[in-house]
């Protein structure tokens, strides 16, 4: 079973996450006035889709193996 502090405490740290992306981005294009919302709001879909690709083809690099 799911303890519910654990849920409030990953609902915390996405609350602060996307507050702070907020504040650090802001609007570069003129076109897309909103972009950096976005991008605050789906932070953690990006991060998680990174770290399975990561882990499904390997890491990145210029390895010569």
């Amino acid at each position: 079973m799911i303890d519910i502090h654990f849920i409030y405490g990953m609902l915390v740290m996405y609350g602060l996450g996307a507050i702070l992306l907020l504040y650090i981005t802001d609007a570069a294009d003129e076109n897309r006035p909103n972009a950096h919302i976005w991008l605050a709001l789906t932070w953690p879909v990006i991060t998680v889709a990174t770290v399975i690709e990561d882990l499904v083809l390997g890491a990145r690099g210029d390895d010569d193996e």
